[in-house]
């Protein structure tokens, strides 16, 4: 191996497109305030941190909305230089990886989740994050999915976070490799009056020809591909 993304780049005998086929596009991800002090989510922020970091085919940079938290024992692994914030800590862990690592920067800015033109995941349980995928993982099971995620308990185990990570991934590098065909998403309001929001209704966009894209009892999500 002479590359840091070798391993990813095989075509499987021409049955996956490689990866100098993707769009390089930033990747935001969100740790709300509130729950960055927990150890599912910090664990499942420096796993997905460390992918990230190596996926340069894929993501140009990016950029970590992380509050003011300390990081907690034994979510950093050892050998990586130690920080006494959370962001610090992590920025280190994306230093680790070698200097043709994806670029890393942080923000303090928690309140800008995201924007259109990146890819954009919220960390920890709550509901769905409109425009952004949440990601979270406890005990044995991890999630990536553009609707809500429940709350459970946090049991300290890593493997739920770190199965967590890798879908986040997975799901960054499907994203960001199909960029070449685009689409257009609102997120309209149901039982909303007509003149009640600029979204309008989910009857609005399929009536021009979107589709439901996620379904939600809320916020749905409508999708036309250009």
């Amino acid at each position: 191996m002479s590359d840091l993304a070798d391993r990813h780049a095989s075509t499987a005998d021409g049955a996956i497109r490689t990866t100098a086929d993707a769009t390089l596009q930033p990747v935001v991800v969100h740790l709300p305030p509130a729950l960055a002090a927990r150890r599912d989510v910090q664990h499942t922020a420096a796993m997905l941190i460390n992918l990230l970091a190596r996926c340069k085919d894929f993501v140009s940079g990016v950029n970590l909305q992380c509050p003011d938290v300390e990081a907690l024992e034994g979510v950093i692994p050892a050998g990586v230089s130690r920080a006494p914030t959370l962001a610090g800590a992590l920025l280190a862990l994306a230093a680790s990886v070698g200097p043709d690592a994806v670029p890393v920067t942080a923000s303090p800015d928690t309140n800008t989740v995201g924007h259109q033109d990146s890819f954009t995941i919220v960390l920890g349980p709550g509901d769905q994050a409109m425009g952004a995928w949440r990601v979270h993982g406890n005990r044995w099971h991890g999630t990536a999915t553009r609707h809500g995620i429940a709350d459970a308990p946090d049991c300290g185990l890593p493997f739920g976070p770190y199965i967590a990570a890798c879908l986040a991934v997975a799901a960054v590098c499907d994203d960001l490799a199909g960029r070449g065909f685009a689409a257009v998403e609102a997120y309209p309001e149901r039982g909303a009056p007509e003149d009640a929001t600029s979204a309008a209704t989910p009857e609005f966009w399929l009536a021009a020809e979107f589709a439901m894209a996620v379904e939600d009892d809320r916020f749905p999500v409508m999708r036309r591909e250009l």
